[in-house]
């Protein structure tokens, strides 16, 4: 099924964002970089759809961590030697049309 297609199914699309709360529900994410929305927004969706927490700060206690462009090499380094799951922020756009 393609992005127009699952737009048009909202049970499909209602059976994705169920499968990516059940992934998130109580995870720790930490945003960087920029993304088409303020990271205000990205927190809404992430805390009150998918009930995880979101952070700014990068630690051992995160899950995973959502880039997007120009995030800090550095954190992203960090990420990798913590063993945190890394995200791309084009990855979600296809669920909120947002990132």
């Amino acid at each position: 099924m393609n992005l127009r297609e699952l737009e048009n199914n909202t049970t499909a699309h209602d059976q994705i964002i169920g499968k990516l709360t059940d992934t998130f529900h109580g995870k720790v994410i930490c945003i960087s970089g920029k993304f088409n929305t303020t990271h205000i927004e990205l927190k809404n969706i992430i805390e009150n759809k998918l009930c995880g927490w979101v952070t700014s700060r990068l630690s051992k206690h995160s899950d995973y961590i959502l880039v997007g462009r120009n995030a800090s090499p550095t954190i992203i380094n960090k990420a990798i030697q913590l063993n945190i799951t890394i995200l791309k922020g084009e990855d979600f756009n296809g669920y909120f049309g947002c990132i």
